[in-house]
């Protein structure tokens, strides 16, 4: 017996399991366009979400599938939508580089500058896993490229951190500030130096990146480098003029 059958027969639409999964959200998770249509002639509903606030939409953003984002988003999808932790399709879409699901979302109203509980926006989110178009293609609708979360990370700094130098490259084309620091003084440099990343260690000093800029303790992104073993890192800053603050700060 197939979907529509199974329906005629009166199985409940939204019929949902112990976390709130209804047949719709299984459908768009999986790519099952055809499956969804009938869904939702059944009169399957679009905005129901998970206990976690799951909906449909953030499920078929996140597996990049984008003909049933359309049918979704045709059906009544609430494209700004966020789960419980504020999270929204378009973050899905930018966190796991789905570039043409990230256009469709923009396109049907989307706001690039949404924030989650955290204060990520999907900027960040694309900016950490390095998904380069999905950058420009947020860039170019508007996202703040100096959008701080709530511990004060931009997505330079996200981007920094995981070593994606060619995003590096496009948020600092955007004006991206290499010296911005978190509250407790953490710069992009310095967590590209942590976490040995020379390529994107050199792309911030040749902008102007503060090799000598200290955190709360007096950490240097020289001492971050030399404290995990990060001899190519440690040459770059020290070649950029960087002083050895080691015996001082400890």
């Amino acid at each position: 017996m197939d979907e529509s059958n199974l329906l005629k027969a009166g199985a409940a639409v939204d019929q949902t399991e112990e976390d709130g999964w209804t047949a719709l959200m299984f459908a768009a998770q999986n790519g099952h366009e055809q499956v969804a249509i009938v869904l939702l002639k059944a009169k399957a509903d679009p905005n129901q979400a998970k206990t976690n606030g799951f909906t449909a939409l953030m499920l078929a953003a996140q597996n990049g599938h984008e003909q049933v984002a359309l049918v979704l988003i045709k059906a009544g999808a609430v494209v700004s939508a966020q789960k419980n932790d504020g999270v929204t399709a378009l973050m899905f879409a930018a966190e796991n580089g789905h570039v043409q699901v990230a256009l469709i979302l923009l396109k049907a109203g989307a706001v690039v500058s949404d924030q989650n509980s955290a204060g990520k926006t999907a900027l960040m989110f694309a900016a950490e896993n390095g998904h380069e178009q999905v950058a420009l293609v947020l860039l170019e609708v508007g996202a703040v490229v100096s959008a701080q979360d709530n511990a004060g990370c931009t997505a330079l700094m996200f981007a920094a951190e995981n070593g994606h130098e060619q995003v590096a490259l496009i948020l600092l084309e955007a004006k991206a500030d290499p010296n911005k620091a978190q509250s407790d003084g953490w710069t992009a440099l310095m967590k590209a130096a942590l976490n040995g990343h020379e390529q994107v260690a050199l792309v911030l000093l040749k902008v102007g990146a503060a090799f000598d800029q200290t955190e709360e303790h007096g950490y240097t992104a020289l001492i971050f480098a030399a404290q995990n073993g990060h001899e190519q890192v440690a040459s770059v800053l020290l070649e950029a003029g960087a002083i050895d603050h080691s015996k001082s700060a400890l």
